[in-house]
């Protein structure tokens, strides 16, 4: 399994990063948030954390990732959800930074999440890992992929308001297309 995670920090050195104004579509929720018509649809339902997105498999908390962050002395601010599923690794991690951001603007929040996307890229750029800058949904994101051990890594990290999230998915086969499938089948239910 490979699942990438930086730890944030405001850093200020200059990146190239190519921008796109390509927008993946978004799947648009009514004002009626119907529960029951969303999973009967194949959605899976995170009311707590605000989102829907399908899957091959039910995505649960992954309460030994959690542990072992916590034991490795890692904040307790990221929340790991997790499925295997016939040959593929679905993973979204999502982190609250509302401790970082609390009593910022929205001009102070902007400009905090835009220099987080700009160092993961700078990471990502000191350990070879392709990557590029572009819109998911309305939000800037970093996409980034890792091939290892004969599996394709595809992911994206974006920011909302005080959260982060990453979507990844790893698998030997049709990455590309299980990574599209799952990324736009994301929305969230209060925008």
């Amino acid at each position: 399994i490979t699942i990438i995670i930086l730890n944030s920090c405001n850093n200020k050195k200059e990146i190239k990063s190519e921008k796109s104004s390509k927008i993946i579509k978004s799947l648009p929720l009514k004002n009626n948030f119907d529960e029951e018509k969303l999973k009967k649809e194949g959605f899976q339902v995170f009311k707590n954390e605000n989102f829907i997105i399908k899957c091959k498999g039910k995505i649960l908390f992954d309460k030994a990732r959690f542990e072992n962050d916590q034991k490795s002395g890692q904040p307790n601010y990221s929340k790991p959800y997790h499925v295997f599923k016939s040959g593929v690794d679905y993973n979204i991690n999502i982190s609250d930074m509302s401790i970082l951001l609390d009593g910022k603007s929205a001009n102070e929040i902007a400009k905090y999440n835009d220099e987080d996307l700009e160092y993961y890229q700078i990471k990502f750029d000191e350990m070879g890992v392709k990557n590029k800058q572009k819109k998911f949904k309305d939000f800037n994101a970093v996409f980034y992929e890792i091939s290892q051990n004969g599996k394709l890594t595809k992911a994206v990290y974006f920011h909302k308001h005080m959260k982060s999230y990453m979507l990844q998915v790893s698998s030997s086969k049709n990455t590309q297309t299980l990574f599209d499938e799952f990324i736009n089948s994301f929305e969230f239910i209060n925008k």
